[in-house]
């Protein structure tokens, strides 16, 4: 192995990393162009953190893939891990946001004032399948790594993109939906756009170095 073949290796990753972070902004930017920018940017904040938080223990899942995935069996059980934590985390989720839970946590426990929970509520609604999405995303991109599918990565990462700028200019552009509704769906959308490329992507290891014997 050679420099030159590490820097092939990473540098799908690393744009991957690059188009993922501009994700945010794209949203901050049309959520800061609607009306009621300031309770919709508080909401949005807290609507992507109370996400990433639910998710954090899945956060690994691509580093538990990449190391442990290595055959059809090992696969299969590292699968099975995956799904159990995003029927566990849509749960969390769904008790959060659709039970009197989300007034105790958010109002109560994080003194959210009102006018900003009204919205954040909805939000989180929208995100119910956030977990469960970046999980199986995760857990598969993870495979493509361990099989030098690196490059997938990054087209995976840049259909994320597309999605969420298409949502951003069709829906915050064209229709009269409040900011915290277009910029959630928009996160939603995209992650499911990535994980289901990630799906795509994944078939012919599993047709080849991950099949039957």
């Amino acid at each position: 192995m050679r420099q030159r073949d590490i820097f092939r290796f990473w540098l799908p990753l690393f744009a991957s990393w690059l188009l993922m972070t501009a994700e945010g902004p794209t949203i901050s930017a049309m959520i800061n162009r609607l009306p009621n920018e300031v309770v919709m940017l508080a909401a949005a904040g807290l609507v992507i953190s109370l996400s990433v938080t639910i998710e954090s223990p899945i956060i690994n899942l691509l580093a538990t893939s990449t190391a442990l995935v290595k055959d059809r069996a090992s696969y299969l059980l590292v699968r099975r891990f995956t799904v159990h934590w995003m029927v566990l985390l849509t749960a969390v989720t769904v008790l959060l946001t659709f039970t009197p839970l989300f007034d105790t946590v958010i109002v109560g426990w994080l003194d959210v004032p009102q006018e900003v929970a009204m919205w954040v509520q909805p939000g989180m609604q929208i995100m119910t399948l956030w977990s469960a999405a970046i999980a199986w995303r995760r857990f598969l991109q993870g495979v493509l790594i361990r099989f030098n599918q690196t490059k997938m990565v990054a087209w995976g990462t840049a259909v994320r993109l597309v999605a969420v700028a298409g949502i951003v200019i069709g829906l915050g552009g064209f229709t009269n939906l409040p900011s915290i509704i277009s910029g959630a769906l928009a996160w939603m959308i995209g992650v499911a756009a990535e994980a289901v490329f990630a799906t795509w992507a994944v078939r012919p290891l599993l047709r080849n170095e991950l099949g039957p014997d």
